[in-house]
């Protein structure tokens, strides 16, 4: 006979006995993989690392943050680094941890901050730092200059081209009129045409002429006066130049025969010269007070038919 039949309730315990061995080994190992994926779970199954976006497009960057299955949000910056339209940055930033389904952001380059320089030419100087600030740029080196036409005070140019596009706060230079300048007029009474032209247009003067007028004492295509003789002028005002036509000449009277001395001195006079008796020699012959030459201011001795400026010297020997 079977053990079983010849002892029915000792059989039964040993199969209970197993089967609740059984069942708490399956409890233990069920309980065990819920403690593990649940420690797994929030410890590193729920994340993901954030996926790199940096340099990809808008559309690039929500294409890998869809596969990635995160959400993405972009907000915009300028970048002196980045290209328009691609990624700055990120956050997280790549490589780090984010739970999955969650979002991330990123920052969009809108390239270089650029601002136009306005328009100062003309401007007060209160009036163009304040366009510059408004501009968001900063008022640079201010540097007064003379000018011919910009009213003292006005802006006459600034160190960078209106448009211009400058970063943010660059200072931008200056300059400020403070009129026109004051330039002293030299003399150039004795000079030459040419020479003294050249002196006044180099100085920035305008020249222009009058009529050319006899002199005994400034030589022809010499500067007889101008006008304004002195003094401070302008840029571009006219100085007006007389120019010398040189002395008339007169034909020098001849001294007549055995004519006094005395009387040709007063004929030499009314012609207009300037004559000097010069007594000379120890002739006690028939000659003593007779002319005996007529000589220039050189001493080169004058014919009937020579020709000297009015009010030149003309010496006139005398014997003794």
């Amino acid at each position: 006979m079977p053990a079983s039949q010849r002892y029915p309730s000792l059989s039964r315990t040993a199969t209970y006995r197993r089967r609740r061995a059984f069942t708490a080994t399956i409890l233990v190992v069920l309980l065990t993989l819920v403690v593990g994926l649940t420690s797994w779970w929030f410890t590193s199954g729920r994340y993901v690392a954030a996926p790199s976006v940096i340099n990809l497009t808008q559309a690039e960057a929500q294409g890998v943050a869809d596969q990635a299955g995160l959400t993405i949000t972009f907000a915009q910056e300028y970048s002196e680094t980045v290209p328009t339209d691609l990624v700055i940055s990120s956050d997280p930033v790549p490589g780090d941890r984010i739970v999955r389904g969650s979002q991330m952001s990123a920052v969009i380059s809108k390239g270089p901050e650029r601002f136009a320089v306005p328009q100062v030419a003309g401007m007060t100087l209160n009036d163009a730092k304040q366009a510059l600030s408004e501009a968001n740029l900063a008022t640079g080196t201010i540097t007064e200059q003379w000018s011919e036409t910009v009213v003292t005070g006005l802006v006459i140019s600034a160190g960078y081209t209106a448009g211009e596009q400058l970063k943010r706060d660059t200072p931008v230079d200056l300059a400020v009129s403070i009129g026109r300048e004051p330039l002293t007029i030299p003399s150039v009474v004795g000079k030459p045409k040419e020479e003294a032209a050249k002196t006044l247009t180099d100085l920035g003067f305008q020249v222009a002429y009058g009529d050319e007028q006899v002199s005994a004492t400034v030589p022809a295509g010499s500067v007889i006066s101008q006008n304004p003789a002195s003094g401070t002028g302008y840029r571009s005002d006219t100085i007006t130049l007389v120019i010398s036509k040189g002395a008339n000449l007169t034909k020098v009277p001849a001294p007549a025969t055995n004519e006094k001395p005395a009387t040709y001195y007063d004929r030499l006079t009314a012609a207009k010269f300037a004559p000097e008796l010069v007594y000379s020699g120890a002739n006690l012959g028939p000659n003593v007070g007779k002319i005996a030459k007529v000589t220039d201011e050189d001493d080169n001795v004058l014919t009937a038919d020579s020709e000297l400026p009015e009010g030149a010297k003309v010496k006139v020997y005398v014997s003794l």
